[in-house]
Formats: structure tokens, C-alpha cells, sequence
């Protein structure tokens, strides 16, 4: 809803969102297939003379329970999930895998790794599950170690520079340079939820 409304490329949401109805037509189709109308028995039709869906799927009669749990679970997954959000931790996943094997394997990666200054705390999280889940357990704990370091390293010159920033309104600082303080605000946003669009 929010990216049609945005109107920008529809062409790239039409296109997602045709994919992804494909994979969910053909999901519902294997599901469904316990309720083909030779399992369904005697129909039970509702007011209108049509067997409404309620009564195929709970009536007594009816062994059909675990299949309905399944449609229910599988409804439930695609009401909670997102196409988008699936291929994109899907990919973010192999991301993980590539890095952490650069980093076990790679001295030149490991050192570029170091010299970084840390992540946004979502990415963090998702660098010390990468590393639980791809490193040796020596690896993984050198590994957070490090990351750790880095991470509070740089997270508290942000804070350094965000203090200065909001210093900076006082009028007795008002003469005195920003220094690199002078977007610490957004900066500092950023390492606490990842990437967003400031305005």
C-alpha cells in the first residue's frame, strides 16, 4: 500500500508483486488439495443453496481438521510476512555468510573489516548471529570481540559529537566551530535504526 501510494516504479511493485502471487497461488493450490470436491462428501448447503466454505471446513462429518490448521498456518505466514522483506533477508543472510568467511579466511579483509567504524545496532545483531552461525566457537568469540570493541569504540565518538551538537545552542558555544559534530543528529539516528531518508 505505502509504495503503490508513493507512486514511484510501479512497474518494479507490479512486477514483485505478480511474482509473488505466483509462489501463493501455487501454495494455496497444494493445500487446497485435501478439499477437492470428491473429499468434501454430502454438501451441506448454507441459506443461499451454496456449500459455504465455514461448514466444508468444520462440519462433523468432515476429517479435515489438520488440513484446515495448514490453510489457517499458511494465511497466518503470508498475513505476517512480506515478499520483499523475505528475498531481502534472504540475500542479507548470504551477505552474512560471504563476510564472515572473508573474515575467518582473509587477512586483508579481516584487517578492512577492523578498520570500519561499526554498524547501525540492527546490522550489529545481525553480524553476531552470523557469527554463532557461521564461525568455528574460537572464531566467533575473537570475532564479537572485536566487533564489540569497535562498535562501542565508535558509538561513543558519535555520542561525543551529538553532545557537541546539542551544545552548540547555547549561546555562550554559538561562535565556536561545529567541528564534525554538525550532523551528529542524523548520524547518530542511523547507528541506532540503520539507513533512513532525512528530509
Amino acid at each position: 500500500e505505502l509504495m503503490y501510494n508513493k507512486r514511484e516504479n510501479r512497474l518494479g511493485l507490479g512486477l514483485v508483486t505478480g511474482t509473488h502471487m505466483r509462489e501463493l497461488i501455487e501454495k494455496i493450490k497444494e493445500i487446497s488439495k485435501p478439499f477437492a470436491k470428491e473429499a468434501l462428501g454430502p454438501e451441506i448447503p448454507d441459506t443461499a443453496g451454496k456449500l459455504s466454505l465455514k461448514s466444508r471446513l468444520f462440519r462433523k462429518n468432515f476429517d479435515g481438521t489438520d488440513a484446515a490448521n495448514t490453510i489457517v498456518r499458511l494465511l497466518a505466514e503470508i498475513e505476517e510476512s512480506c515478499a520483499v522483506c523475505s528475498r531481502m533477508e534472504y540475500t542479507m543472510d548470504r551477505y552474512l555468510d560471504v563476510i564472515m568467511y572473508l573474515w575467518s579466511k582473509e587477512e586483508k579483509f579481516r584487517t578492512a573489516f577492523e578498520e570500519k567504524k561499526g554498524f547501525c545496532l540492527v546490522h550489529l545483531k545481525q553480524m553476531v548471529i552470523a557469527a554463532g552461525k557461521y564461525l568455528s566457537p574460537k572464531e566467533c568469540n575473537k570475532f564479537i570481540s572485536l566487533l564489540m570493541a569497535r562498535q562501542v569504540e565508535n558509538m561513543e565518538r558519535i555520542e561525543r559529537e551529538l553532545d557537541w551538537f546539542t551544545k552548540k545552542f547555547d549561546y555562550r558555544n554559538a561562535d565556536a566551530p561545529y567541528g564534525s559534530s554538525k550532523d551528529a543528529l542524523p548520524r547518530s539516528i542511523q547507528k541506532l535504526k540503520g539507513y533512513c531518508v532525512f528530509k
